[in-house]
């Protein structure tokens, strides 16, 4: 279930929704009162207007700046400009460590643990928790990087998993989420007309002298819009 609700959560992430022909002007420079900055052009349509945004403000503190110069007054605020951009923000990996706190009576007949706070583990005696298993299924299969590349991603953040181990968990995963492809495979013969490709890929195999093997994918085609493996 959690694992089910971060692969969501990701999808949408990833995927996003195009904007609306209704929505607000162009990104770039704009103004207080909602006009276009300098460079915009009619009818391209904002960008990110679902995303957080941090407000940074910018005033002239200096009583001396703000003193008009040709009475004596202090300036009075009018408004202000606004400049947007994106900025990214590397993702983070860290320990989630759950302490489970025991009580005992003297006696020594009674121990209590505190229930866990999270929920359990999708892969039981592993490190993996559903966040990432779901940043490596959607980055495996929707972003289509090879196991070797997500390993990379996690050692630059000074987690050093081995591609086989990665590779183990991917399986799982996929055997976490087989209700789908029944799911698509009964789709798929409602279908009136079903092509099919057969693909040769290399493949881990452990039990082969060189640990791989030609394996086969196998592509199905149904009505036009209806795909599966």
């Amino acid at each position: 279930g959690q694992l089910a609700f971060e692969l969501l959560r990701m999808l949408t992430e990833r995927l996003g929704e195009e904007p609306s022909k209704d929505e607000a002007p162009a990104d770039g420079d704009v103004s207080s009162d909602g006009k276009n900055g300098r460079g915009s052009r009619p009818g391209r349509q904002r960008r990110g207007r679902d995303l957080q945004r941090k407000v940074v403000e910018a005033k002239v503190e200096d009583p001396q700046v703000r003193t008009c110069p040709c009475c004596g007054k202090m300036l009075g605020e009018m408004g202000f400009d606004i400049r947007e951009r994106y900025v990214y923000e590397p993702a983070k990996v860290f320990i989630l460590e759950e302490r489970l706190f025991k009580y005992a009576c003297r006696c020594g007949e009674v121990v209590v643990t505190a229930g866990p706070t999270e929920p359990p583990k999708p892969i039981p005696g592993s490190m993996a928790s559903s966040s990432l298993l779901a940043h490596l299924a959607v980055s495996k299969v929707l972003d289509g990087l090879p196991v070797e590349r997500v390993a990379k991603q996690f050692r630059r953040h000074d987690v050093d998993l081995a591609t086989s181990t990665l590779h183990d968990w991917f399986g799982r995963v996929g055997d976490m989420f087989g209700f789908m492809r029944r799911a698509c495979h009964r789709q798929l013969l409602a279908c009136n007309l079903i092509s099919l490709d057969d693909t040769p890929v290399r493949a881990r195999n452990g039990e082969h002298p060189d640990n791989v093997q030609t394996g086969r994918q196998w592509l199905y085609l149904g009505d036009v819009d209806q795909v599966a493996y």
